[in-house]
């Protein structure tokens, strides 16, 4: 029969595949806010240069169909700047919720292993008395029979 310690082996294995599980989805939750990170810096660069271009045109002078243009689509951009600051709040919730998840998944792994070592020390100090006593055994045998 195996040691307990070994009989853990499943449990330890499928805690571990637990916990990278949730280390790759805080890890793709952590790309995703990035990328939205950096979209809305890029909306944002996107609606300064177009307000600044739309500044200059204004100053030489523009049609009112020109004007509403350029006012139209500066208010798509706001929108846009503000969908995608909603979405990177919802980013920042899963991956707070994904971070928590890995954390507790990494707890237990690392609890499973801590049970797994505190076994194989008892099982280590059990083997070491055992032999400590067939030894003990086997030189009291043997004094027992030269004397």
């Amino acid at each position: 029969m195996k040691p307990v310690s070994q009989r853990i082996e499943p449990v330890k294995k499928v805690a571990q595949q637990r916990e990278q599980r949730a280390a790759d989805q805080l890890n793709k939750t952590q790309t995703d806010y990035q990328s939205a990170q950096h979209k809305l810096h890029e909306l944002v660069q996107y609606r300064t240069d177009y307000l600044a271009e739309f500044q200059y045109r204004a100053a030489k002078g523009m049609s009112g169909i020109q004007l509403q243009h350029y006012k139209s689509f500066l208010s798509q951009l706001d929108k846009a700047i503000a969908a995608q600051q909603q979405q990177i709040l919802q980013l920042q919730t899963q991956v707070s919720q994904s971070r928590k998840q890995w954390q507790s998944q990494n707890q237990r792994t690392q609890a499973v292993n801590k049970y797994q070592d505190k076994l194989k020390q008892k099982e280590r100090l059990q083997s070491e008395r055992k032999q400590a006593r067939v030894l003990e055994d086997d030189f009291n045998s043997q004094t027992h029979t030269t004397h």
